[in-house]
């Protein structure tokens, strides 16, 4: 990866740091935002219709925005008009970099007519790229979690800006990069995270990627908001570059969510860290449950879908873990579980957890208490599933009468979301319950055993 210098920021994005995986954003002229530059001076071969140009590419990925890199081909200060006209007409397109082994589709994106009318901006299908640099295989790995949080421990040491993570057979460092949070608005990578083997042994692209897809879920699930993984590269024993990820994030912008971390607090990652990827190793379905749940909790944690939206997306979030657990686990068959009503999913879900399923008496709860009473809800299964079958089936007449009385739904639904999730990761321990009005440092109990 090839970092050119840049103008300074003329934006009010967060500059960051060099790291261990050399990347480092560069900020373009004001207007464009922040980008970086991953590689310059690459012979590329451009296919237009069955008709090949040599040219040479620079690619360049937005951190936010745009999906995917931009890849821009240079053919020199001259090209015949038979050839640019083919260029400029042509829809099929595939782009080989013979020093990456990259040969992959891309669609054009516009044309640099000055100084040279040579230019062509193109961006690969699918918006991923891996760029190869060798065939030895990785025995490190570092990628930037976007717009993390800044993290500390909660007491008189200091700043502590490395946190170690237990990832069974994987050994996960994240390191802070910034002495606070980013502006609100804006985008930084803002932190790096470090995988190895325990063992110290060896990986391929498809391990390295997983691994980093189950860092960036838990990061993200722990901070309520998405951390997308930007630009993984692997190195081999020697130190060098063997591949490396280009892509671009599909995330907000910097603004702080809340989820179950307290702020500041890494004791967190490291106490639930053993517990999530212990229950991914149990199997492909276990990883994929984990997954769906966390991203339809972001979902609905971080979009603007009202207080009908979250409780929607979470019932299916918590029916999903509910068929993991009761099928999967306990061994109830896919036929029984399917005739169960909703709220029974739910509730056998909490009893085999030990989470309690009553609607919990607080500030923030306390409206949807007494809307219960009124209708008859026995407990918070039962209000989720009647809420969410109001609004998803056409029921004009419940949706009527529930407007502008659902205080506390959204924080029921995403509480017993993150409850779930802690507790089949078994964790116990200190967390961040948004059904209670706390401080964003402080953190109570999780309910259930110890």
């Amino acid at each position: 990866m090839t970092l050119i210098p840049g103008p300074p920021p003329e934006t009010t994005h967060s500059a960051v740091p060099p790291v261990t995986s050399g990347v480092q954003p560069v900020f373009e002229p004001k207007g464009e935002g922040p980008r970086v530059h991953l590689a310059k001076d690459l012979e590329a071969i451009v296919d237009a219709g069955g008709d090949e140009y040599v040219g040479s590419a620079s690619v360049v990925a937005p951190l936010f925005g745009q999906p995917g890199p931009m890849v821009t081909v240079d053919f020199g200060d001259w090209i015949p008009e038979e050839a640019f006209s083919a260029l400029a007409v042509e829809t099929e397109w595939r782009i080989r970099i013979p020093s990456l082994r990259q040969d992959f589709p891309a669609f054009q994106v516009g044309f640099g007519l000055s100084p040279r009318p040579a230019c062509i901006r193109f961006r690969p299908r699918p918006f991923d790229v891996v760029a190869r640099y060798s065939d030895r295989p990785a025995t490190r790995l570092v990628f930037h979690p976007l717009n993390m949080p800044a993290f500390s421990w909660p007491d008189d040491r200091g700043r502590q800006r490395t946190v170690h993570l237990e990832a069974g057979e994987w050994r996960i460092r994240l390191t802070s990069l910034l002495p606070g949070d980013p502006e609100t608005g804006t985008f930084a990578l803002s932190a790096a995270v470090e995988a190895t083997r325990t063992d110290g042994g060896q990986f391929d692209l498809e391990e390295g990627r997983q691994i980093t897809d189950a860092v960036g879920f838990l990061l993200g699930f722990a901070t309520g908001s998405w951390r997308t993984p930007m630009f993984p590269v692997g190195f081999d024993a020697a130190g060098e570059r063997t591949w490396e990820i280009w892509t671009t994030a599909r995330q907000p912008s910097w603004t702080r969510r809340e989820g179950p971390m307290p702020l500041l607090d890494a004791r967190f990652l490291e106490l639930l860290a053993p517990g999530y990827f212990a229950f991914r190793a149990q199997g492909e379905t276990e990883s994929y449950a984990i997954e769906r749940a966390i991203e339809w909790q972001l979902a609905a944690n971080v979009a603007e879908i009202g207080v009908q939206g979250p409780v929607v997306v979470a019932q299916a979030a918590l029916e999903l873990l509910a068929w993991t657990t009761l099928v999967q686990r306990v061994g109830m068959t896919k036929e029984g579980f399917e005739k169960l009503p909703a709220a029974d999913k739910i509730r056998l879900l909490f009893a085999d957890l030990d989470l309690p399923t009553a609607i919990p008496t607080t500030e923030r709860t306390q409206g949807l208490v007494s809307l219960a009473a009124e209708h008859g809800w026995v407990d918070g299964p039962h209000c989720l599933t009647a809420i969410r079958n109001a609004y998803v089936h056409p029921k004009i007449e419940r949706q009527r009468a529930l407007r502008g009385r659902m205080h506390g739904a959204r924080d029921l639904a995403l509480w017993y979301v993150e409850m779930c999730i802690l507790a089949l990761c078994g964790y116990r321990k200190e967390y961040r319950s948004r059904v209670e009005r706390l401080a964003p440092w402080e953190s109570i109990i999780m309910p259930g055993p110890a």
